[in-house]
């Protein structure tokens, strides 16, 4: 089946036959269209496009616009806004990727969070009908929420649907679950783990997740397929309202919003745009957007275009699974660790909840939260072997068993773990 996001980006985008070149040239005349846009009403752009003539020939031309940058934001979000504060419906305060000082401002208007409601809709129809029951378990009782633009998108769909918020108490999660026949769950892939683990004759009537706001391990998505349950994960930030891009029923990658956004692949390093198949950083160009659109935005995310056409047909671009945050790295003995790595690497032991990584003194602490005290022997001797490898056995590390009674649960729903705080 076809992904049900081409249908609709082409009745939204008004295409024609030879759907990829028309949509090229879509995005080209949006890109033009937000330039302009921005030039006229954002401060910030108005003094860093002030060089540049809005007009852009070609996707090589428009390679040549300075970056945006999230420390950009921090430092002054107003500059950024393009309306007046009235007509702004939500505002979302972040501090993100652990770090200090000013906190960024992300604005939107109606339409902004509409935009994103019509993107989920038609991202679900993949996932989601009339049949299912959906528990949302993502904040939703304010407006413009993330748990709030999905029950509207389910709500458009005819698809019955509860928001329950961030899972506090695991139990009253797998009695929700029972009492109110649910059979499909969007959440956060950390939660699903843990509900997953300790709950599992819940999971025997869950037939489908959708996984989103962080990194999802690969080690959990074949450990909930091989209990027959499809799995979808979802990349998005709050700088693209939410949405950014899901997966069809291939599960093999994302298709994007290409209506609404223009992403590009750059080497993390120089900038350089890169060819599709390259893995670099993740740049966002906002369409439409009326409060606080973005051009060129950082976003700090691993990503790269896959080179092959997705196996559901569709002439649509798609983005490899997410690899999480480029900076969210360990330094063990002069070696860069990606936090990904200790994903794969500490959670395909299903004794594990969750943990924790810290560096202390040359020393990796790895604190490890246990629904059962087992396995401790080979989960060390897992360790050891992979830091042997990468560090040369010049690394000293010390596990840490924990019980997984004092997981704090994150109630962020746009989650950028940092390697010394992982719950």
């Amino acid at each position: 089946m076809i992904t049900p996001l081409e249908k609709w980006i082409i009745k939204d985008a008004k295409l024609t036959k030879d759907y990829r070149k028309t949509l090229d040239a879509y995005q080209l005349i949006n890109i033009e269209k937000t330039i302009k846009y921005v030039k006229d009403n954002s401060l910030f752009y108005k003094n860093q496009l002030q060089d540049i003539s809005g007009n852009i020939s070609s996707l090589k031309d428009f390679s040549e616009i300075p970056f945006t940058y999230s420390k950009d934001i921090s430092e002054d979000p107003y500059r950024f806004l393009c309306m007046p504060e009235k007509f702004v419906k939500r505002i979302v305060t972040l501090n993100t990727s652990g770090t200090t000082g000013a906190n960024k401002r992300i604005f939107f208007t109606e339409n902004d969070l509409n935009m994103t409601v019509d993107f989920f809709a038609a991202g679900f129809k993949a996932m989601a009908g009339k049949n299912d029951r959906v528990l949302i378990m993502m904040p939703g009782l304010t407006y413009g929420s993330v748990g709030d633009i999905i029950k509207k998108s389910l709500d458009k769909l005819n698809v019955v649907n509860f928001v329950v918020g961030v899972m506090e108490d695991s139990y009253e999660t797998a009695r929700f679950i029972k009492y109110n026949n649910i059979n499909s769950i969007v959440a956060l892939p950390m939660q699903i783990l843990y509900l997953s683990r300790v709950h599992k004759d819940i999971f025997k009537s869950v037939e489908k997740l959708m996984l989103s706001a962080d990194y999802v391990p690969e080690v959990l998505i074949q450990e909930l397929s091989a209990k027959n349950c499809s799995v979808f994960t979802h990349y998005g930030m709050t700088e693209t309202s939410y949405g950014c891009a899901v997966e069809c029923k291939a599960l093999n990658g994302y298709h994007y919003r290409e209506n609404q956004l223009y992403l590009e692949v750059v080497n993390p390093l120089t900038g350089e745009v890169l060819e599709d198949g390259n893995w670099g950083e993740i740049v966002v160009t906002t369409f439409k957007r009326e409060a606080m659109p973005l051009i060129r935005y950082r976003t700090g995310d691993w990503g790269a275009f896959k080179t092959q056409t997705c196996k559901c047909g569709t002439f649509l671009k798609t983005l490899e699974r997410s690899r999480g945050r480029i900076n969210n790295v360990i330094n063990a003995c002069n070696t860069k660790i990606n936090t990904r790595e200790f994903d794969e690497l500490l959670l395909k032991f299903e004794s594990v909840m969750d943990y924790k990584v810290s560096e202390e003194n040359d020393n990796l602490k790895t604190t490890l939260y246990l629904h059962e005290n087992c396995c401790l022997d080979n989960i060390k001797a897992t360790l050891n072997s992979f830091l042997q490898n990468k560090c040369k056995g010049k690394f000293k590390f010390t596990l840490v068993p924990d019980d997984k009674k004092n997981i704090v649960f994150v109630h962020n729903t746009m989650i950028k773990r940092v390697p010394t705080s992982r719950t």
